[in-house]
């Protein structure tokens, strides 16, 4: 006779296998999204970690800076010339330039080249200045800066005079007195197109 038994230990059986295939699979499952998931998390965050290395890259100087400015604005002293400086290689951050002795005065000015303000005050105090530049009673060291570059029509006039400035510096650094106040005595109005000739 039969055992009345086996077809519900048969059932009974084959409920735990299919049980634990549920089981197997859902692990399976699981694994599968935690390694998509693992993957693609990875893969952002290695794309990320190459945007940023290439930004940083490109945004480091590649070549040096104009001779004569590596303080970021050339010093004229006595007789109206230059103080002869090296250049800033890429990465290096300027050195302030040598102390004056006490007798004589160290005048910084910090000019844009499309300020109006600057240009007035250039064209108020130039005389005065080479003056005591001349004698060596004062030194003027001049920085170009481009904080308005935005402002000129989309001609960059600030950052073009700034460079212009700068090839000054470097390659006729006996005339970057005149050259800078000059320059800085001629602002176009703001909002307009500036100069559209090449500033070197």
């Amino acid at each position: 006779m039969s055992d009345p038994a086996a077809p519900s230990d048969a059932r009974q059986a084959a409920r735990e296998r299919a049980r634990a295939l549920r089981e197997q699979h859902r692990k399976q499952d699981r694994r599968r999204r935690l390694i998509v998931t693992g993957s693609i998390v990875l893969g952002t965050v290695l794309i990320l970690a190459i945007v940023a290395t290439v930004l940083v890259s490109l945004s480091r100087p590649t070549a040096r800076g104009p001779l004569n400015m590596i303080s970021d604005g050339v010093k004229i002293g006595a007789g109206l010339k230059a103080e002869p400086t090296a250049a800033l290689q890429p990465g290096e951050q300027p050195v302030a330039s040598k102390k004056n002795p006490r007798t004589v005065l160290d005048i910084k000015i910090y000019v844009d080249y499309l300020c109006q303000d600057c240009g007035a005050f250039m064209r108020t105090n130039d005389t005065r200045l080479r003056a005591f530049t001349k004698s060596g009673a004062a030194t003027v060291e001049i920085h170009p800066i481009a904080i308005l570059t935005s402002k000129s029509d989309g001609t960059q006039y600030s950052l073009r005079a700034a460079n212009a400035a700068a090839c000054v510096a470097e390659l006729s650094p006996t005339t970057s007195s005149t050259s800078m106040s000059r320059s800085s005595g001629v602002n176009p109005r703001r909002a307009v197109p500036g100069s559209r000739r090449p500033s070197c």
